[in-house]
């Protein structure tokens, strides 16, 4: 893959990897960008079909649960449908705040148990 954004995958575990950029790591903006590819297939792909569905009708959002896999912490988080990829927002800045997130870090995406998992792993953290 040519996006410079996308970390190595380990496809079975955290088919999503990405590199964070400055944008994600804002806290006055905090919202992660994904783009379409592979999230929408990998991710989008895994939620049941009334997700997906609200996913691609007006207004393009839906509540999901995510779990820092790091910590076991659960939040509510949104997931917006912006045409290009998608957008994870809401209790973002929290996640940016606690886990002290920075551009290059890198953080891997899954789905599983109907909520989206993450984590930053040790070896990117600074």
């Amino acid at each position: 893959m040519n996006d410079l954004n996308y970390a190595p995958q380990e496809p079975e575990m955290w088919p999503v990897s990405k590199i964070l950029t400055s944008s994600d790591t804002s806290v006055s903006n905090a919202k992660l960008h994904f783009p379409k590819h592979p999230f929408e297939e990998r991710i989008v792909g895994q939620m049941d079909e009334e997700q997906k569905k609200i996913l691609k009708a007006d207004p393009f959002r839906l509540a999901i649960q995510a779990v820092d896999d790091d910590t076991n912490e659960r939040r509510e988080v949104i997931v917006t449908n912006v045409g290009s990829g998608y957008n994870i927002s809401n209790k973002w800045g929290e996640v940016i705040r606690k886990k002290k997130l920075k551009a290059k870090q890198v953080i891997r995406v899954r789905w599983a148990d109907g909520c989206l998992h993450f984590t930053v792993p040790p070896q990117y953290s600074n």
